[in-house]
């Protein structure tokens, strides 16, 4: 970067021989013109006349005057700077960047707001008197067609902003996806080598196996022949025992975070129940049928081995709730246990073992202060639901009950509002919403509640 010089003899500054003297006049010069202009002071030696404003300074010598000590600073801070002029720096200060029009070769000074165009005075003449079209001047006309732009951009930049939050949303998920799948994998390598292990156990078994019975035949007395039934006993014990062990069952399966069905004949159809995991728990998905599952492929266990994880009592039911087909969220329900024969009646509409269950029913529209559905239909069919005894008639919010006789026989609800109400003695309480109350508020404040239907219900087996 080029040093500032001295206004007189236009030699650089510096902080020597040429150091900026101020003047007195707002003025400087460097030290050398200031003793050369005292020296040859014509009419006068005690001072000198600014070369510039010819004001008359007083003074004996140079060192009577101030040094510009803020020209030096500005000095060292740019020493050692250096700007070079660059090959583009030159085209940007040459370069022409006023528009001609492509016609006249005039400058552009206005634009056809009809036909779009930018144009010259010569073309104003064409675009108003002949064709009646609507001019603006340049600046008017870029200003505008600026705002327009912007707007433009700007009106497009919150879906841009929305796609991205999605694909980041997106990304997210896949990397949740990926890190399951890693998961996955480490407790298929752990699966993989207690199956190798066990693979060489079965092999060592047979290969004994096959050795006592050659020394069975080969046995030549009664003391020989107890020694391999002795061994051949204990063989089959333990391979009876490792048989057992390495089977492969439906826990193992969910251990995995498969899905894993199981099935059974109901009313002479076979249907299907998906088991599955989340939370620590097991959830039961109420059985269906076969179509509904056939586009997946997945492993069938015999409903045995399903009833012998499952606890004596069920304390647990779910409902998924959906509006418009688009899942809302689950509902959980803890039954009452103080009501058992009840509490069975309930789980066969949450489980579908009779054949029917709550999916696909919709919520009716005649009540303000509960989420209902009409299972008439299913309990009908059912045929063996029975009032019990004990059966509470008090309902806060979360309150689920149900109605078997009067105006609203056979109605399932969930109560949603925070006052205390007693039911008519047709009601009767058997649950109570443990999670998923705002699920549920959702649904009752949608304007249309034919729209809110029962996507999958079930039973909860909680894991020890």
């Amino acid at each position: 970067m080029d040093v500032p010089g001295c206004n007189v003899c236009h030699e650089p500054l510096d902080e020597e021989e040429h150091q900026p003297r101020h003047l007195g006049c707002g003025h400087d010069a460097c030290n050398t013109c200031v003793k050369a202009l005292i020296y040859n002071g014509s009419f006068i030696t005690s001072g000198l006349v600014c070369p510039l404003c010819k004001r008359f300074i007083i003074a004996d010598r140079a060192e009577d005057l101030p040094i510009n000590h803020g020209v030096i600073q500005v000095m060292r801070m740019f020493k050692g700077f250096t700007i070079s002029e660059t090959k583009q720096n030159k085209e940007c200060a040459t370069k022409d960047t006023r528009e001609y029009c492509h016609i006249h070769k005039f400058i552009v000074e206005m634009r056809c707001i009809t036909c779009k165009l930018w144009i010259c005075v010569e073309c104003k003449e064409f675009h108003i008197l002949d064709n009646g079209c609507e001019v603006q001047e340049y600046n008017e006309a870029l200003k505008k067609l600026k705002n327009e732009h912007k707007v433009q951009v700007q009106s497009t930049l919150p879906s841009v902003r929305n796609n991205l939050g999605l694909l980041s949303s997106k990304l997210s998920d896949i990397d949740s996806e990926k890190k399951r799948l890693e998961d996955k994998i480490a407790k298929l390598e752990d699966l993989r080598k207690n199956v190798q292990k066990s693979v060489e156990q079965g092999t060592r078994v047979i290969d004994e196996m096959d050795a006592v019975a050659a020394r069975i035949d080969m046995a030549t007395s009664s003391k020989e022949l107890n020694e391999c039934v002795h061994n051949a006993d204990e063989l089959h014990q333990f391979a009876q025992i490792w048989s057992k062990k390495n089977t492969d069952s439906l826990l193992e399966r969910l251990k995995l975070d498969q899905e894993v069905y199981a099935s059974m004949d109901i009313n002479g159809t076979r249907s299907y129940c998906k088991l599955s995991t989340e939370d620590g728990n097991i959830y039961l998905h109420c059985f269906r049928s076969k179509e509904f599952y056939i586009e997946k492929s997945f492993k069938i266990f015999p409903c045995e081995q399903v009833q012998a994880i499952l606890p004596e009592v069920c304390e647990l039911v779910f409902l998924d709730l959906a509006i418009l087909g688009e899942i809302k969220g689950r509902v959980t329900i803890r039954l009452r246990q103080d009501l058992p024969g009840y509490a069975t009646n309930i789980l066969l509409l949450f489980t579908g073992v009779k054949g029917h269950s709550l999916v696909s029913l919709h919520s009716q529209d005649c009540h303000t202060n509960r989420l209902g559905f009409a299972v008439r239909s299913v309990a009908n069919k059912i045929k063996n639901f029975q009032r019990d005894e004990n059966a509470g008639s008090i309902a806060v919010q979360g309150s689920v009950f149900a109605c078997w006789s009067g105006q609203y026989i056979n109605e399932f609800c969930i109560r949603v509002d925070e006052t205390s109400v007693l039911h008519d003695k047709n009601y009767e309480m058997f649950g109570q919403v443990v999670n998923g109350m705002d699920i549920v508020k959702l649904c009752r404040n949608h304007s249309r509640q034919s729209e809110v239907r029962v996507v999958d219900c079930g039973s909860v087996i909680k894991k020890d």
